[in-house]
């Protein structure tokens, strides 16, 4: 797993998300989401925070942040869940979103 430093902008911690853990992807995802994952290529990640499970990208942004101005430009993850088994079919819906494309 790669050292990534995670972004709270809000600070729900109080150290502005120092206390998010990366963590790997889940080893039993299906086909599918594995597809999903190769095609996203290292621009996607999992974190464990405040109890629920958020994958980022790039960014690297573990909450929503901004007011949409160029001093505040909006900022999200791309999806957040409160249990691990919602990762894998949430890559499956960009999976299929990916095929329609």
């Amino acid at each position: 797993m790669k050292n990534l430093n995670a972004i709270d902008k809000q600070n729900l911690d109080g150290v502005y998300g120092a206390t998010a853990v990366a963590m790997d992807w889940p080893e039993d995802l299906s086909e599918k989401a594995k597809e999903a994952l190769e095609y996203l290529d290292d621009t996607a990640y999992l974190f464990h925070y405040l109890g629920k499970y958020i994958i980022t990208d790039e960014s690297l942004w573990l909450t929503a942040f901004g007011d949409g101005t160029m001093d505040s430009p909006y900022g999200f993850p791309r999806a957040e869940f409160s249990s691990l088994e919602e990762v894998g079919p949430w890559l499956e819906s960009v999976a299929d979103e990916l095929e329609d494309f």
